[in-house]
Protein backbone atom coordinates (compact mmCIF):
# COMPACT_ATOMS: atom_id res chain seq x y z
CA UNK A 1 0.00 0.00 0.00
CA UNK A 2 1.49 3.50 -0.76
CA UNK A 3 2.04 5.87 1.77
CA UNK A 4 -0.35 8.70 2.18
CA UNK A 5 0.63 12.04 0.60
CA UNK A 6 -0.57 14.01 3.67
CA UNK A 7 -0.96 13.46 7.16
CA UNK A 8 -3.93 16.01 6.83
CA UNK A 9 -5.36 17.88 4.63
CA UNK A 10 -7.79 21.01 5.07
CA UNK A 11 -10.65 22.88 2.74
CA UNK A 12 -11.76 26.05 3.25
CA UNK A 13 -11.40 30.01 2.93
CA UNK A 14 -8.31 31.60 3.72
CA UNK A 15 -7.97 35.40 4.76
CA UNK A 16 -5.54 38.17 4.78
CA UNK A 17 -6.16 39.13 8.70
CA UNK A 18 -4.75 42.44 10.00
CA UNK A 19 -4.43 42.89 13.64
CA UNK A 20 -4.00 46.38 14.99
CA UNK A 21 -2.87 46.27 18.82
CA UNK A 22 -2.35 49.16 21.56
CA UNK A 23 -5.85 50.92 20.58
CA UNK A 24 -6.91 53.73 23.37
CA UNK A 25 -10.68 52.53 22.27
CA UNK A 26 -12.54 51.50 19.76
CA UNK A 27 -12.91 54.20 17.54
CA UNK A 28 -16.58 55.85 17.09
CA UNK A 29 -18.62 56.40 13.64
CA UNK A 30 -16.08 59.04 11.59
CA UNK A 31 -13.45 59.10 13.91
CA UNK A 32 -9.72 57.59 13.70
CA UNK A 33 -7.75 56.15 15.99
CA UNK A 34 -4.44 55.62 16.14
CA UNK A 35 -3.04 52.00 16.35
CA UNK A 36 0.62 51.11 18.46
CA UNK A 37 1.20 48.02 16.14
CA UNK A 38 0.12 46.60 12.87
CA UNK A 39 0.24 42.35 11.82
CA UNK A 40 -0.93 40.24 9.13
CA UNK A 41 -0.65 36.79 8.91
CA UNK A 42 -2.91 34.19 6.98
CA UNK A 43 -6.13 33.40 8.77
CA UNK A 44 -9.47 31.27 8.31
CA UNK A 45 -8.54 27.08 7.86
CA UNK A 46 -5.06 28.71 7.52
CA UNK A 47 -4.86 28.88 11.20
CA UNK A 48 -5.40 25.09 11.54
CA UNK A 49 -3.10 24.54 8.18
CA UNK A 50 -0.39 26.05 10.38
CA UNK A 51 -0.58 24.56 13.46
CA UNK A 52 -0.69 20.80 12.23
CA UNK A 53 1.65 22.02 10.24
CA UNK A 54 4.15 23.04 13.10
CA UNK A 55 3.10 20.16 14.90
CA UNK A 56 4.89 17.83 12.26
CA UNK A 57 2.49 16.79 10.31
CA UNK A 58 2.10 16.89 6.53
CA UNK A 59 0.08 19.28 6.00
CA UNK A 60 -1.80 19.95 2.59
CA UNK A 61 -4.56 23.04 2.04
CA UNK A 62 -7.26 22.72 -0.90
CA UNK A 63 -8.21 26.85 -0.85
CA UNK A 64 -8.65 29.95 -3.23
CA UNK A 65 -6.41 32.30 -3.68
CA UNK A 66 -6.64 36.12 -5.08
CA UNK A 67 -3.98 37.11 -7.67
CA UNK A 68 -3.38 40.00 -5.87
CA UNK A 69 -1.11 41.33 -3.05
CA UNK A 70 -2.93 39.75 -0.49
CA UNK A 71 -2.75 36.35 -2.19
CA UNK A 72 0.96 36.56 -3.36
CA UNK A 73 1.72 37.03 0.63
CA UNK A 74 -0.74 34.41 1.81
CA UNK A 75 0.56 31.65 -0.17
CA UNK A 76 4.34 32.67 -0.06
CA UNK A 77 3.95 32.59 3.66
CA UNK A 78 1.73 29.44 3.58
CA UNK A 79 4.49 27.40 1.44
CA UNK A 80 7.53 28.94 1.92
CA UNK A 81 7.45 29.69 6.01
CA UNK A 82 4.80 27.36 7.08
CA UNK A 83 5.79 24.18 5.33
CA UNK A 84 2.16 23.95 4.11
CA UNK A 85 1.38 21.93 0.61
CA UNK A 86 -0.65 24.18 -1.78
CA UNK A 87 -0.63 21.58 -4.42
CA UNK A 88 -4.40 21.21 -3.81
CA UNK A 89 -4.88 25.43 -3.78
CA UNK A 90 -5.83 27.57 -6.79
CA UNK A 91 -5.42 31.36 -7.54
CA UNK A 92 -8.00 33.09 -8.93
CA UNK A 93 -7.60 35.95 -11.57
CA UNK A 94 -9.15 38.94 -10.87
CA UNK A 95 -10.63 37.76 -7.55
CA UNK A 96 -9.88 39.69 -4.65
CA UNK A 97 -8.21 38.09 -1.48
CA UNK A 98 -11.05 38.00 1.43
CA UNK A 99 -9.75 40.51 4.35
CA UNK A 100 -10.64 40.41 8.05
CA UNK A 101 -9.42 42.81 10.81
CA UNK A 102 -9.00 42.22 14.59
CA UNK A 103 -9.02 45.38 17.20
CA UNK A 104 -7.18 44.67 20.12
CA UNK A 105 -8.27 47.10 22.78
Amino acid sequence: MAEPDFDVIMQGTVYFDVVLTGLPGLPSQGTEVLAEGMGSCPGGVANLAVAASRLGLRTGLAAVFGDDVYGDFLWRTLAEQEGVDLSRSRRLADWHSPVTVSLAV
